[in-house]
């Protein structure tokens, strides 16, 4: 087991324990990931095919799939920081450089010639369900997120809880009957898109219930919650990413001296800046007295939060502003168990409400 940690821009540390062929837990930090820096070497496993031991591999016809750890080079991928939170997971075969893509039309994973193309960069960020690890989400498809499977198969997934989308990196060396070339970054730039303004979203509830929004921000990781009233409507303002232009120049070192020299300059499409929960308010359990004592009849009214879904605005100007009906929009991703998670005291105190079952209940409480 190694722990590795991940600097960010933010000062945020990721705090990495991943499995690999080194068997000693080492406390201390072993790698520092700037947001722009030297590539890092290691193999990548999930949550989910970490106790098979199975590992992302690069196998026939430009194919990945998790297999067994073995010694083999096509399963030492590099990390390259190429931008805030961007990565290409490279690898070198046959005098080739290669990166993780996804084909524009059909969606699935593959590996193709490293190139200009946004279909061959990554948005790594920690997964805020399990500590230790990552997520990698697409450019090309965002809002969908690279998935290991114990069946073997790679693929890409909408977000969810799945310990298949659960990523950890493991910069164990490689057996010594494997030599991996040294890859370095020795240009990037970064040149942001001309910012595009915020706009006005009206979050609306077309539900019958009250609803706690959850609100959070991608890219500085706070959270705001909003409760609308049945009927109800909450404006908030949302900024939007405008994408970037990404240049970088890699150098691929055997032991010889320099193998391959390239040069990408890649325009980056805008990410995904807010992401949206939504928890509809339920009657959960009703405390009547039955002995007639008690000045009031309904002793306590307990309600709990019930989720609904979890979506995600889209990016850039893709979202003009205007009308979000959240309730249709939650109902409609049919994932309530991804959403964020809440207090799950956030609605027990009373409240109107316009449910048929409480409308009884104020008319027994109002009786003599």
């Amino acid at each position: 087991m190694f722990v590795e940690s991940f600097r960010r821009a933010s000062g945020i540390t990721l705090t990495l324990c991943v499995v690999g062929f080194a068997t000693t837990c080492i406390a201390e930090p072993l790698l520092q990931l700037p947001p722009v820096g030297n590539p890092v070497s290691g193999t990548l496993m999930t949550e989910q095919t970490e106790p098979l031991r199975l590992v992302l591999t690069a196998g026939p016809q430009r194919s990945v799939a998790m297999h067994p750890l073995r010694p083999s080079r096509g399963q030492f991928w590099t990390l390259s920081p190429v931008g805030p939170e961007t990565f290409r997971v490279q690898l070198f075969e046959a005098g080739i450089l290669w990166s993780l893509s996804v084909d524009p039309n059909t969606g699935q994973v593959g590996f193709r010639r490293s190139a200009q193309s946004h279909e061959q960069l990554w948005r790594v960020t920690p997964a805020r369900s399990r500590p230790g690890a990552i997520r990698l989400e697409s450019y090309a498809y965002p809002g969908n997120f690279l998935a290991g499977d114990a069946n073997s198969m790679v693929s890409l997934q909408s977000w969810s809880r799945s310990p298949s989308q659960l990523w950890y990196f493991d910069t164990a060396p490689p057996p010594p009957s494997i030599a991996i070339p040294l890859q370095q970054l020795v240009q990037h730039s970064i040149r942001p898109n001309p910012p595009i303004p915020p706009v006005v979203a009206r979050f609306v509830n077309s539900n019958r219930n009250e609803l706690l929004v959850r609100i959070g921000d991608l890219r500085t990781g706070a959270t705001k919650d909003v409760t609308i009233p049945a009927g109800g409507r909450h404006d908030v303002e949302i900024e939007r990413d405008a994408g970037a232009t990404f240049t970088e120049r890699y150098d691929v070192i055997g032991p010889t001296g320099v193998l391959l020299s390239q040069e990408f300059t890649t325009r980056v499409p805008p990410t995904i800046r807010y992401d949206v929960s939504v928890y509809e308010k339920f009657l959960q359990s009703i405390a009547i007295d039955r002995t007639g004592k008690s000045p009031n009849p309904i002793e306590d009214i307990n309600y709990q939060p019930k989720s609904v879904g979890y979506f995600v605005i889209p990016p850039g100007d893709q979202f003009a502003g205007g009308n979000i009906d959240v309730f249709g929009e939650a109902t409609r991703a049919n994932n309530a168990g991804a959403v964020r998670r809440i207090d799950p005291n956030a609605f027990n105190q009373p409240a109107e409400r316009t449910d048929p079952l409480e409308d009884v209940l104020r008319g027994i409480q109002s009786k003599p």
